[in-house]
């Protein structure tokens, strides 16, 4: 929740072995278990594995230069995922928006 943004696995057992002692395999499967029980985002990342984060009413910005991936707000964007669920006959369990470009720090620093 610190960091502001997704989170790798490897990220979260950095910060929790600075704080107490814990295997990585505890951590995997306390991130599993948070996935299972909703109280987490697991996203898709490609050949970084998944990345984690807190909350559902938020989409994700992948930044293809440095590679981070913000969350932003769905309000911000505009983005009804309530509306997108209705408007499918089919039973929804997850909305992931997934944007991919250039953050404003990359962006500013390639010209």
């Amino acid at each position: 929740m610190e960091s502001g943004h997704a989170v790798s696995a490897r990220e979260v057992l950095e910060a929790v072995v600075l704080r107490r002692r814990m295997n990585r395999v505890t951590v995997y499967r306390i991130l599993d278990l948070l996935f299972e029980n909703d109280l987490i985002n697991r996203i898709s990342s490609g050949e970084q594995g998944h990345l984690y984060c807190v909350g559902h009413d938020h989409s994700h910005f992948h930044c293809t230069s440095c590679g981070v991936v913000q969350c932003v707000d769905n309000v911000t964007l505009h983005f009804n995922q309530d509306a997108v669920v209705n408007a499918v006959p089919m039973s929804v369990q997850r909305v992931d928006l997934h944007l991919e470009g250039m953050c404003s720090h990359c962006a500013s620093h390639k010209h």
